[in-house]
């Protein structure tokens, strides 16, 4: 009767910790080798673009301006090589958490994974947008020189003041 109260729930409780254990260390290992994949990655992407000169082409682009206005400090390669680390990092969390069985944070993290794509369309829409702003900056400015009207001049070339927008 004793042996029932006392023992057996402490067996279950040690055979719980015993198939607990294996888990949690395959859970630190995904843990740590994603870390160490997502850093590796990261300043391997930021050396590439750094070679291929991605700093200047932003700076050219207006990019760079619009990062300082905003207060970043990063540079585009620096900031692309930080978002990918964070969305590798992202999945390997979710990774971890699934050999835990935690369906609940898993579906959370899988949902902020999924929002990802969403922020990379922004960017690039808004990087075509302004593209397209300068484009039509500078036919509107010809037209208006080549027809004297100096008031359409003058209002296009108040485009090039906005923020991001120079030419």
């Amino acid at each position: 009767m004793f042996d029932a109260i006392v023992f057996e729930p402490l067996r279950d409780m040690m055979l719980r910790v015993a198939h607990f254990v294996p888990t949690l260390f395959l859970a630190l290992a995904i843990l740590i080798v994603g870390y160490v994949l997502a850093h590796a990655i990261e300043k391997l992407l930021t050396k590439v673009l750094r070679m291929i000169e991605f700093d200047k082409v932003m700076d050219k682009m207006g990019l760079v301006h619009i990062l300082k206005v905003g207060e970043v400090k990063q540079k585009p390669s620096e900031l692309i090589g930080l978002l990918t680390y964070s969305v590798l990092m992202i999945t390997t969390l979710v990774m971890s958490v699934k050999v835990f069985g935690l369906t609940a944070v898993s579906g959370m993290l899988d949902s902020v994974l999924s929002f990802i794509p969403n922020v990379i369309a922004g960017v690039l829409v808004l990087t075509v947008g302004m593209l397209i702003a300068k484009v039509v900056s500078a036919l509107v400015f010809i037209a208006a020189n080549i027809a004297a009207w100096r008031m359409i001049a003058y209002a296009s070339g108040q485009v090039d003041h906005a923020p991001g927008m120079r030419r």
